[in-house]
């Protein structure tokens, strides 16, 4: 991630600096990939890495980099066939990017066979790609949908019941959002769509996890403009600071302070949040675009992106 967020941003025409501070010294990588371990890290490393090596001219080199990574966690796969989709260029057909995206999962069934007869694991690990959703917990958008809208309804609907409904609802409308967003690759750019794709699937799903949010905010860091940068700032201190210390522990705490107190620290968090905010929209624009210097392309990619 170190090395592949500022290359990527660099690739792009911004600022290498702000991607890094973005998508590498973010709280959420610190507390939860550094500090906790979680094999995300490597798996969203190796994501930007293929499309950083794609953008650079090879994009099958990048499919099977984002198919390592889909090896650690599925969700790497998007970037495999986020290549296969963009490579050929605005104008292509849909026959040529149906024929990158048979290559896509050619390359991602390869990698993945090979890991597998290497290290003896098999594909015994399909079988558990839904575990996590018997998981629940505060900071999941359904688990807390699911909780208020029986408690207004005043029992009318069973908590169960709409968890499901919503655990069905969730997925169809993030691959809404993921259809609205790839029609405007050619406006948004590929990591901004990857990035709200990847995002929207992660708050509609079943279960959210602090650090899943790295997997957008990590290739979003690398194009964000001073609106992109803000969101990410304040999501990502507020989801560190409620995913360390609890919802319940966080409000407990507060409401225990007397009033001059809690007003006092209400005006410390908002100052904490407006702050950073304020500044990264004014130092947006020339700052966060820098020249990209010339360099030599291969044939392949003058083919692909003119």
């Amino acid at each position: 991630m170190a090395v592949f967020v500022p290359r990527l941003a660099r690739s792009y025409g911004k600022d290498p600096a702000t991607a890094f501070s973005l998508g590498v010294l973010n709280p959420l990588v610190l507390l939860f990939l550094v500090g906790s371990g979680h094999n995300d890290a490597l798996m969203i490393g190796l994501l930007v890495a293929g499309l950083d090596v794609a953008r650079r001219g090879h994009p099958a080199w990048g499919m099977a980099i984002c198919a390592l990574a889909g090896a650690i966690k599925i969700p790497g796969l998007a970037g495999a066939f986020a290549i296969a989709w963009t490579c050929p260029g605005t104008g292509s057909s849909f026959r040529r990017r149906a024929g990158l995206l048979a290559e896509a999962v050619v390359i991602s069934a390869a990698t993945f066979e090979a890991l597998s007869a290497v290290f003896g694991v098999g594909w015994g690990w399909l079988h558990t790609l839904g575990a996590s959703d018997t998981v629940s917990n505060w900071i999941t958008p359904a688990d807390l949908v699911a909780k208020v809208v029986p408690t207004l309804s005043l029992g009318l609907v069973p908590e169960a019941g709409f968890l499901t409904v919503e655990h069905v609802i969730g997925p169809l409308v993030a691959a809404v959002v993921c259809v609205w967003a790839v029609r405007r690759i050619p406006t948004f750019g590929l990591p901004r769509v990857m990035g709200i794709c990847l995002l929207a699937f992660v708050l509609l799903g079943p279960i959210v996890q602090p650090w899943y949010l790295l997997w957008g905010v990590a290739v979003l860091a690398a194009t964000a403009g001073a609106r992109t940068s803000a969101a990410i700032a304040l999501l990502s201190v507020s989801v560190s600071l409620l995913g360390v210390v609890g919802l319940g522990e966080l409000s407990s705490q507060f409401f225990s302070l007397p009033l001059l107190y809690q007003l006092l620290s209400v005006l410390v968090l908002a100052a904490a949040v407006v702050a950073p905010i304020r500044r990264v929209a004014r130092e947006d624009g020339a700052a966060t675009t820098i020249p990209v210097a010339p360099r030599r392309r291969s044939p392949e990619w003058q083919l692909q992106h003119g």
